[in-house]
């Protein structure tokens, strides 16, 4: 082999070194070549997490792109050119989420939380003469309020199953007949539900404990006039917090004789 052979050889292998050693660098910083426009872009990606169901299939621009698995209900497509696209999310029984998507250059496109609901559902009548209802923040129980013949209750159910729902307390277990409760605040981590009311023996904090489901037991706690907002003192299994006339006072509901105290003006 003659010298100007080897010289070539080398520069060839030198450019060719080059050029790989630069692709993979502009590779790794998520750079690519956009062949519509002919430049180097920065790409971005979609994190898409499905809550129900599992399986299911995600298209980008009508091709199939991922499928979630049974341990995980996300995914993360990236190396996405800066663009609009068009995303699917299909299982079969279900109904088809899409939506129009953009991808901006070196940033993630977060959608979360997707439910996709079956084609044909079926649905039964749980409970009737229902005014209104909550769903727990976990989303393991439902709070019904139903009246009959002008009688209220408010009952508490399983959301899993409806059957045999709890009667937390109604109209006939209370000693005025006229009150009206207002819902105030439901923390079920603490197994505990607020209402205040207005009677005839002044304003009432209504406070009801279910950590037996089967006994639940209501505290019945005068309140002063003219509060504003009233809730339970997040951490603490004792105590409320009342905002009036711009001071805002803490009561520990469980001592023998209540008294407020003033924690800031």
């Amino acid at each position: 082999m003659n010298k100007p052979i080897r010289v070539l050889i080398i520069w060839l292998s030198v450019a060719f070194f080059l050029v790989t050693g630069a692709y993979l660098y502009l590779y790794s910083q998520g750079i690519r070549v956009d062949l519509a426009k002919w430049r180097l872009v920065k790409t971005g990606g979609f994190e898409i997490q499905i809550t129900s169901p599992s399986g299911v299939d995600i298209y980008l621009n009508g091709k199939k792109n991922k499928t979630t698995g049974f341990l995980s209900n996300s995914v993360f497509i990236k190396n996405l050119l800066p663009k609009t696209y068009k995303v699917e999310i299909k299982k079969a029984g279900y109904l088809t989420w899409q939506k129009s998507l953009l991808v901006e250059k070196g940033l993630v496109t977060k959608v979360p939380e997707i439910i996709l609901f079956k084609e044909n559902p079926s649905f039964e009548t749980l409970n009737t003469n229902v005014n209104n209802f909550l769903i727990s923040s976990d989303n393991q129980k439902v709070l019904i309020e139903t009246q009959v013949n002008q009688s209220w209750s408010y009952l508490l159910q399983e959301a899993s199953t409806f059957k045999n729902p709890t009667t937390l307390f109604s109209q006939s277990s209370l000693t005025d007949k006229k009150i009206v409760p207002i819902f105030q605040q439901w923390q079920d981590e603490n197994k505990r539900i607020l209402f205040t009311a207005s009677t005839s023996l002044g304003n009432r904090a209504l406070i009801v404990q279910y950590n037996n489901l089967a006994k639940p037991t209501i505290l019945n706690l005068a309140l002063e006039k003219d509060i504003e907002k009233i809730t339970f003192l997040p951490n603490d299994l004792t105590k409320l917090v009342y905002l009036k006339a711009g001071n805002l006072y803490s009561l520990d509901y469980q001592a023998t004789q209540p008294a407020r105290k003033l924690l800031a003006n």
